[in-house]
């Protein structure tokens, strides 16, 4: 995660990338883990996610932040909000 994010982080999470549907409102993430939840770290050195994607799979990371407002998973900017299915950091 970059230093320079003017945020606080309140959870990072994996998915799979064959997971990823978009619906008429929202971006469904499918199933994910949640890696951490709210922190104040800016990296996650030392805390490296130790899962390797089956072959022909590809994960996804997203992180959800709070800067005074609560946002989801991605930027602010997008068009939908993301959405998961199950799991999380909530």
């Amino acid at each position: 995660m970059p230093a320079d994010l003017p945020h606080s982080p309140a959870g990072d999470l994996r998915g799979l990338l064959s997971n990823l549907r978009e619906e008429t409102n929202f971006i469904n993430l499918g199933a994910v883990s949640c890696l951490a939840t709210a922190s104040q770290a800016t990296s996650t050195a030392g805390h490296e996610d130790a899962q390797v994607p089956a072959v022909g799979e590809v994960f996804f990371y997203a992180v959800a932040y709070n800067n005074g407002t609560s946002r989801s998973y991605g930027t602010g900017t997008a068009a939908k909000p993301r959405i998961t299915a199950a799991g999380g950091c909530e």
